[in-house]
């Protein structure tokens, strides 16, 4: 073999050699690129997923949180409006009482004269001192009527 066949010899196998050599260098680099963007995109699908995860987390117990405000507010309502209606019924019951303990007597009702007229204020604040006395006294000792 001639000098020039082996010198064009060698730079035809150098060149393939190179060839060979950038293309194993590119399909490596390829695939490690391929892989970090996998390892990436699959970083970032999971870290999307926990996002997720926790905007449903927030959103259930908000929606919890307003739920057990909801159902609080409905108690105090309700209580509100319980103890207004024992309060109403209360009332009902001191004035029911109140017209059965105090009867005017009738001259009362058209009396004759001013002193006559006074004596019946004074009889209706008295009795009605009284009934006050003895239904506060009943409410603390009874509770009730």
């Amino acid at each position: 073999m001639k000098p020039v066949e082996r010198f064009v010899l060698r730079g035809l196998l150098t060149l393939a050699f190179s060839v060979a050599l950038y293309w194993s260098y590119t399909t490596l680099m390829t695939q490690r690129v391929t892989h970090a963007m996998d390892a990436i995109q699959a970083s970032a699908t999971q870290s999307m997923a926990r996002v997720h995860e926790q905007q449903a987390r927030l959103a259930r117990e908000a929606e919890e949180r307003a739920a057990a405000a909801r159902a609080e507010a409905a108690a105090v309502a309700r209580a509100e409006a319980e103890a207004e209606l024992k309060l109403r019924e209360q009332e009902r019951l001191k004035a029911e009482a109140w017209a059965r303990y105090y009867v005017a007597p009738p001259a009362c009702d058209k009396p004759p004269n001013w002193d006559f007229q006074v004596e019946c204020g004074n009889r209706y604040i008295r009795a009605k001192r009284a009934f006050e006395a003895e239904w506060s006294a009943r409410q603390a000792t009874v509770g009730g009527p």
